[in-house]
C-alpha cells in the first residue's frame, strides 16, 4: 500500500535542509525522526487541512529504511487508512506535526536531548 515516492510541502523541507546544516543529518533520516515523533505523540492528522506538495521528493525506502512496513502498519492501524494516496498524506502530514518539535535545535546534542 506504500506509494514509492513521497513528496513534502515546501516549508517542511526548508525545515529539513536547516536542520541539516545545524545538526549534520540528512534530510531523510530529520523527517524519518519527525515522523517518529509526531506518531509518538498520538497526533491525528485528519484534522490536517490540504497542503500543496511542492518540496522533497524522496522515495520510500530512503525515507522509511528498513522500517517502512512497520510505519505502514501503524498508521494503517491508527488511522484506518484505506489507500496509498490517505497513507502518503498521513505520512507528509506526521512528518510537518513532527518538524514542529524539532524546528529550533541548534544541534547534534540537542536534538538528541528532544529524543
Amino acid at each position: 500500500m506504500l506509494p514509492n515516492r513521497i513528496h513534502l510541502t515546501k516549508q517542511a523541507s526548508e525545515q529539513l535542509k536547516f536542520l541539516k546544516t545545524r545538526t549534520g543529518i540528512t534530510p531523510n533520516i530529520l523527517a524519518r525522526i519527525a515522523l517518529a515523533r509526531s506518531l509518538k505523540e498520538g497526533y491525528d492528522y485528519t484534522q490536517r487541512e490540504d497542503f500543496v506538495l511542492d518540496g522533497l521528493e524522496f522515495l520510500i525506502p530512503t525515507l522509511l529504511g528498513e522500517y517502512a512496513l512497520l510505519y505502514e502498519r501503524l498508521l494503517i492501524e491508527r488511522h484506518r487508512i484505506k489507500d496509498s494516496q490517505q497513507l502518503a498524506l498521513a505520512i507528509v502530514a506526521h512528518i510537518e506535526n513532527g518538524l514542529g518539535g524539532i524546528r529550533n535545535v541548534r544541534d547534534f546534542g540537542e536534538l538528541l536531548g528532544q529524543l
